[in-house]
């Protein structure tokens, strides 16, 4: 199967060089449209937790404190 690809491809050179320039063409063009941000957005994503736990301790630094250790 392989041999018979490279075969054919070494006898149709203008058939293969063709094919090619379309190819490159067509990346080019994909290149060109691919919708690119300058400026991405960098912020840190943020997720705020509000959870119940009955028994704990109402003090609030504490209880930052388990959740960001």
């Amino acid at each position: 199967m392989l041999e018979k690809l490279i075969t054919f491809a070494l006898q149709q050179r203008v058939f293969v060089l063709a094919g090619m320039f379309v190819l490159i063409i067509a990346g080019w063009q994909a290149i060109e449209n691919l919708p690119i941000e300058a400026f991405p957005d960098v912020q840190d994503v943020q997720v705020q937790i509000v959870t119940q736990a009955f028994g704990a301790s109402s003090r609030r630094g504490r209880a930052q404190h388990n959740v960001t250790d």
